[in-house]
């Protein structure tokens, strides 16, 4: 039997990691290659499909989502490698 298809609350059908919170905001939640979870917020579904497109292009381009948290050897490191 296929499964249920998830749903927000006005029954758009969401995809893999979007969920819907309790006030109304979405989400999307995804792991690096670490396994670590990372989530983005949006307050309407457009705007978070937007996000999680940018998301993507970062992760083929080879940005890490979490460049706010680089140090200086990771970019020593980044610019070392061929």
């Amino acid at each position: 039997m296929a499964q249920a298809r998830r749903k927000d609350k006005a029954r758009t059908v969401l995809r893999k990691g979007e969920g819907q919170r309790s006030n109304g905001t979405y989400y999307y939640r995804w792991q690096d290659k670490k396994g670590n979870r990372h989530y983005l917020y949006a307050k309407s579904l457009q705007d978070l499909r937007e996000q999680e497109k940018q998301v993507e292009k970062d992760k083929y381009d080879g940005i890490k989502a979490e460049a706010r948290y680089t140090t200086v050897n990771d970019l020593y490191e980044l610019w070392k490698q061929p």
